[in-house]
């Protein structure tokens, strides 16, 4: 078989066909991936040191990365050359470990310490303050194990994940036509 006759793109086709491809990728935000108002963090390369910054998500630019402080409506403005890696807020586990372990300790505590100092251990009669104190400690801590339990259930904890920037897609001009320069890091 005989290959057939291919002639080179035209100057204008290339131009049509760059801008069409920078159409397409140069407008892409991370809505993919993170809708506006999402919780992110980007860590950025400053002249001295890494920088992080929290905010909400607002939009990404070919040039910035645009975020909502979180107090406020100030904009900050990342550019997308300093942006080392970015990474979204997702509602993670719970604390009912936690909460019940606080409970339980602080319940105990304070049913010890109530029954150490209780009223009718100080008159005349048999009454061993320390057998009072553990008995309102293990009441003292239930009652602490089923609060933390419900507190903890209701305190949600935020865990990061990375996300990936689009590709950048440019037109640079050459000697002989144009290049389509593609850029898919950080």
């Amino acid at each position: 078989m005989r290959p057939r006759f291919q002639r080179p793109i035209s100057p204008s086709m290339q131009a049509a066909f760059a801008f069409a491809l920078c159409l397409g990728c140069c407008n892409q935000t991370l809505n993919a991936q993170v809708a506006p108002g999402a919780r992110v963090r980007v860590r950025q390369e400053t002249q001295c040191c890494v920088v992080t910054t929290t905010g909400k998500f607002v939009a990404l630019t070919p040039t910035a990365l645009l975020l909502r402080a979180p107090r406020g409506d100030t904009t900050i403005a990342v550019p997308r050359d300093n942006i080392r890696e970015i990474e979204q807020a997702v509602p993670g586990s719970d604390h009912v470990y936690l909460g019940t372990t606080i409970g339980l300790l602080v319940g105990a505590g304070a049913g010890f310490d109530y029954g150490l100092h209780h009223p009718g251990c100080h008159g005349d009669g048999p009454c061993l303050a320390v057998i009072v104190g553990a008995g309102t400690a293990f009441v003292g801590g239930l009652v602490g194990m089923v609060a933390g339990s419900l507190i903890g259930s209701h305190i949600k904890r935020d865990e990061w994940q990375p996300v990936d920037l689009p590709a950048r897609v440019g037109v640079l001009p050459t000697k002989h036509g144009l290049q389509i320069s593609v850029s898919a890091g950080y």
